[in-house]
């Protein structure tokens, strides 16, 4: 079974024997942080990445020919067709007399 595995359970390869070492931290004479071997003392490089940045369209160009447009209601607010459906059903009913035997019930 494949599990994740914490960062703190793995050790660097060591660049000289190849084989797994812990690290020390030391700073260099220009005051650079370096990773350095326990096993042999070699400086142990960082991993060299670029960080992908996302790219997003832009355009120069307006799709909006005319200013009226930009204004322009284009949202009406309706009652759903459903709302409009329940409605019809209860003045149907209405006017049938179909009130599902509630008129039973109350007297």
């Amino acid at each position: 079974m494949e599990r994740s595995i914490h960062y703190s359970n793995v050790n660097l390869v060591d660049p000289v024997t190849g084989f797994p070492t812990r690290v020390n931290y030391s700073f260099l004479e220009d005051g650079t942080k370096v990773r350095i071997s326990k096993r042999s003392g070699a400086i142990i490089p960082k991993a060299q990445y670029e960080r992908k940045v996302k790219t997003y369209i832009t355009s120069e160009d307006s799709d909006t020919l005319k200013e009226e447009d930009v204004w322009a209601t284009t949202y009406e607010n309706r009652v759903s067709k459903w709302e409009d459906m329940r409605k019809e059903l209860l003045k149907t009913i209405e006017e049938k007399g179909l009130d599902g035997g509630k008129a039973d019930a109350k007297t």
